[in-house]
């Protein structure tokens, strides 16, 4: 059983799926599972990811819609490892982000949830914003309690 369960969602995002799943790939930190959950899309996706040959990921298409809601709750009960991660299907992850991440939870017992700050992208991969954080004003990492965690991601982001 891998310690890290890496979920990425998708519906009809062919063109940025592969992204997120080679990043994903690429980790540093090797002992993850990556599902990707297709929606019941109507596009290339199935053949985006018939091109990896990794053991390490799982497709799973689902017969319907779930919704992006359902489908993260269909993730959920499929995780059978120390963590979970849900990925948006046009996110990139830096190599370190599992080694980092395992680390600090691993450090941390009682920790529930980790977030990171971010780079915006642009579609030729030229960084625009450097380390932008939804939770404003975070500048340094921190261990929140989960009300202050939950509150100050719902008023920023």
């Amino acid at each position: 059983m891998a310690r890290v369960t890496v979920f990425i969602p998708t519906y009809n995002r062919a063109d940025f799926l592969p992204h997120a799943v080679a990043g994903v790939l690429a980790q540093t930190y090797g002992d993850f599972r990556l599902i990707v959950s297709d929606n019941a899309s109507d596009d290339d996706t199935p053949n985006v990811i018939a091109r990896f040959d990794d053991p390490r990921l799982e497709y799973v298409r689902q017969p319907e819609n779930l919704g992006l809601l359902g489908n993260h709750n269909w993730f959920l009960e499929q995780v059978d490892s120390d963590y979970a991660l849900i990925l948006p299907d046009d996110d990139l992850v830096y190599p370190e982000l599992l080694d980092r991440t395992v680390a600090e939870l691993d450090s941390k017992p009682r920790a529930g949830v980790v977030h990171a700050a971010f780079d915006i992208v642009d579609e030729e991969g030229n960084v625009l914003l450097w380390h932008v954080n939804w939770t404003y004003g975070l500048d340094s990492d921190c261990v929140d309690s989960t009300d202050e965690f939950i509150a100050a991601s719902m008023r920023w982001s």
